[in-house]
């Protein structure tokens, strides 16, 4: 993989001067995306410089297992390009389009353990591919984002992508470390029993484009509609398709976006 590495940018103008301005010059593009479509500027939110340079170089040493273990599932990801760079530490990271080509953009202040780095970083990898190969999935404005079987589809395959290359659970997969083992145990359990109203709901709602939709959020433990649901319903789904079609983890990537749909469709 080519690796762009912003973080002694950030280091350098942000840590050291406050100077948020010459950090974004950076990459502007990426910064274009970045707060047009996953996150707000909060120029007093600042990192520690120690916690980006572990961060950072826990991903770095991460990444040649990660290469391995494609590589041992067929898929080749030397020509991906990955921007590490620090944000505001609300999401994991996706991949953007830049030209001619998807790079995965990862924030490194939200990567602390290794299982998480692991398991979130194969998921931000699928993106790239599965966008490069179906780049019908990629979006240009927020409602292309929001589409709810967009995100089925498109995070369903990126979490079946992390449980598959790294030979984890649907589990971990979902969720890395980030819940207690009860919680976990629990939200699991919520979904296999409410399965069949998060299918009614992904159903009736598969062209929506409204944002108040909770599928993909974690915004309330406490109702699992509000919970991220829509990766378990998405996981569940691909894996489905992926054994009902026999097909690999590249030509699940290859389906074209209209036959996806209808077949998980088909399903719902």
């Amino acid at each position: 993989m080519k690796i762009i590495d912003l973080t002694k940018v950030y280091i350098n103008h942000v840590c050291k001067q406050k100077d948020f301005i010459s950090y974004e010059k950076s990459c502007p593009e990426l910064f274009e995306h970045y707060y047009q479509f996953w996150s707000y500027r909060d120029n007093t939110k600042i990192f520690l410089e120690s916690n980006i340079i572990s961060s950072r170089d826990l991903i770095l040493s991460i990444l040649p297992k990660l290469e391995n273990k494609f590589s041992n599932n067929n898929i080749d990801i030397n020509s991906i390009t990955m921007i590490l760079f620090v944000g505001m530490g609300n999401t994991n990271g996706h991949a953007f389009k830049y030209q001619d080509q998807f790079i995965v953009w990862i924030p490194v202040e939200t990567y602390t353990n290794k299982i998480d780095t692991e398991v979130f970083m194969t998921h931000e990898i699928a993106h790239a591919l599965h966008y490069t190969d179906s780049p019908k999935f990629y979006f240009e404005n927020e409602k292309q984002q929001k589409h709810i079987g967009r995100q089925i589809i498109t995070e369903g395959l990126a979490t079946y992508f992390s449980k598959t290359v790294l030979g984890i659970s649907g589990e971990k997969a979902l969720w890395g470390e980030y819940l207690a083992i009860d919680t976990l145990t629990k939200w699991m359990n919520d979904c296999q029993k409410q399965f069949d109203t998060i299918r009614t709901v992904v159903k009736n709602n598969f062209y929506s484009t409204d944002n108040r939709l909770g599928l993909f959020y974690a915004n309330d433990k406490e109702d699992i509609l509000n919970f991220r649901a829509g990766y378990y319903a998405g996981l569940k789904l691909v894996e489905q398709i992926t054994k009902s079609q026999n097909i690999s983890l590249m030509e699940l990537s290859k389906i074209p976006r209209e036959k996806f749909e209808k077949l998980i469709l088909s399903l719902l």
